[in-house]
């Protein structure tokens, strides 16, 4: 639909202006006629299917019975990014430029191409005149607030979101507020970005808000705020398995079981007749210790419908209840099934509990015979025969599988999580270096080489940045947080690393390693009954036997009142 006004000027005999109304904004351009408006809907439609070339002939047929108007020009110019006919692109910006200068969609469509194409000054240049003359235009200042982020520029990146939230009206403050919040987690600074996620729903009550807000409470320890919230979005979303993941997960951890048993009830029941759905539902239960309750679903569904992924979960119940012999049968009549490599890989897993890691190695290799290459069993594999004792063999399984895949990301991962395990850290950053000359923006990788480096007391300065840009990159997440807490702790800032640890221990309560960091923080102050309890958490939720070992190794010497860090 079109909607045409005519507004008439005031006494003073301004002209006439036509507005028209394209996507629910108004265009403050001159009337389009039928013609060209029919050809612009059918770009749209176009569009939709994917059909970028058809999308392009149709907008430039809509041109040539409106020449002169700078929407369509624009929409052009979005057509052909898509493309990658950037210079063609440039210059439909500049025709609808010039027929209405500081046109923003023009602008910000101007500065993005710039910004692909890594010329940040004349991004900014764009930008910030799509600001000037526009500025109520939202689109602008997230942009350049953006942009100036990237560039490590988080003061004036904060000041052009303050300034937004002061002249935009209506939709985008709230996105402004979102902003300013992430700005906060980067910095690590949560009662900033608590007051900044509030301000952002007492503009929109947005799904998105309300998680993040969970998750900034949940940090500073407010366990009853963070599930409110939780359950609002939880109903809102009718039961969004990622906002039911989080929820029951704090629920767990706060120990308020009568409520997870009322949460998986309401998703067991939600997910009758799909199976997939049902077994994602029985691992949560099986996350938050409820295996006879995992079991009970899954074999009242197996009565009407049986799935190899149902079949799987059933096996990892029984081993939970103890009955191991009856879970390893299951499993081992499925491996040659459709659901092999999952059923292999958690056959393994069982071997690996009971320490038989000779058969959990031969188990995967007979999968990846059967499978052929894949980087999943391959990694699985290398840790088995490390718990075998055999590290060469570890390195040896994952360098093998490179030389096929020189370029797999996961593989690179696996051989420094390979040499880490050996204490060939050194050798361990080799490979991560390797992933950073391809992905110099990968959170996994940049957080793995500040915390090593920061681990063995080398170039913290380095292990800082590095650390900080994974931190960046994916803000508030609580493994990276817990290698900021452990940089400090190394230089000596016993208090700092005590907060952020703490912070990390509410985001990660089943983290072992983030426990035994807080430990050793509390070991470092005189806190011992503490650092106690906290390694005796951590020897609980640990699924890792090497990790377990270590982890008894140093409860015992705190407990005999050895208390060397080392």
């Amino acid at each position: 639909m079109i909607v045409l006004a005519v507004l008439q000027g005031c006494a003073s005999g301004q002209p006439r202006t036509t507005v028209r109304i394209i996507d629910g904004a108004p265009q403050q351009t001159r009337y389009v006629g039928a013609g060209a408006y029919a050809h612009y809907l059918k770009a749209q439609v176009a569009l939709g299917r994917g059909e970028l070339q058809g999308a392009l002939e149709q907008l430039r047929a809509a041109l040539i019975m409106d020449p002169e108007s700078p929407h369509l020009h624009t929409s052009a110019a979005m057509v052909l990014v898509q493309l990658g006919q950037l210079e063609l692109a440039h210059q439909m910006i500049r025709r609808a430029l010039a027929f209405q200068a500081g046109y923003p969609d023009a602008l910000v469509l101007q500065g993005q191409i710039f910004h692909r194409q890594n010329k940040l000054a004349a991004a900014e240049r764009s930008f910030r005149l799509c600001i000037r003359h526009n500025p109520g235009h939202a689109a602008g200042h997230l942009e350049l607030s953006a942009l100036l982020e990237q560039a490590g520029r988080p003061g004036p990146a904060t000041r052009v979101l303050k300034s937004m939230v002061q002249q935009v009206k209506g939709p985008g403050r709230d996105q402004a507020y979102r902003r300013l919040a992430t700005l906060c987690l980067r910095q690590v600074n949560y009662p900033c970005a608590r007051q900044q996620l509030r301000l952002s729903l007492g503009e929109q009550t947005a799904l998105v808000t309300l998680v993040k807000l969970a998750h900034v409470l949940r940090a500073m320890g407010d366990a009853p705020g963070a599930v409110k919230l939780l359950r609002e979005a939880f109903d809102r979303t009718n039961g969004d398995m990622g906002v039911a993941t989080a929820l029951l997960d704090l629920l767990h951890h706060k120990g308020t079981s009568q409520e997870v048993d009322d949460l998986l009830t309401v998703l067991a029941t939600a997910a009758q007749d799909r199976p997939e759905q049902l077994h994602r539902v029985a691992e949560l239960a099986l996350h938050v210790h409820r295996p006879r309750w995992a079991l009970q679903l899954v074999e009242q569904q197996l009565k009407h419908k049986e799935t190899p992924e149902l079949q799987i979960a059933r096996a990892m119940a029984l081993e939970k209840l103890g009955r191991s012999s009856e879970a390893e049968k299951l499993l081992a009549g499925l491996v040659g099934g459709d659901s092999g490599m999952q059923a292999s890989l958690q056959l393994a897993e069982l071997m690996q509990r009971h320490q038989r890691h000779r058969e959990a190695s031969e188990t995967l290799r007979q999968a990846l015979t059967r499978h052929g290459h894949n980087t999943v069993l391959v990694l699985a594999l290398s840790r088995s025969l490390h718990l075998e004792g055999k590290n060469d063999a570890s390195t040896q399984v994952v360098r093998a599988a490179l030389l096929g895949h020189p370029d797999d990301r996961e593989l690179l991962f696996g051989l420094a999580a390979a040499f880490e395990r050996i204490g060939s850290w050194r050798e361990a950053l080799k490979q991560v270096r390797r992933i950073l000359a391809r992905h110099p923006n990968d959170a996994p990788a940049l957080n793995f080489l500040g915390y090593t480096l920061a681990d063995n007391s080398v170039e913290l300065d380095r292990a800082e940045r590095s650390i900080r840009r994974a931190l960046f990159l994916e803000p508030g997440r609580g493994y990276i947080i817990d290698s900021l807490g452990w940089l400090h702790f190394r230089r000596g800032n016993r208090a700092r690393a005590k907060t952020l640890l703490h912070m990390a221990a509410r985001l990660s309560p089943a983290e072992p390693e983030i426990l035994a960091h807080l430990a050793e923080v509390h070991v470092a102050l005189k806190s011992m009954s503490q650092a106690i309890q906290l390694l005796r958490r951590a020897i609980s939720v640990s699924e890792d036997d090497l990790l377990t070992t270590k982890l008894r190794r140093r409860l015992d010497q705190l407990e005999r009142g050895r208390v060397g860090t080392r």
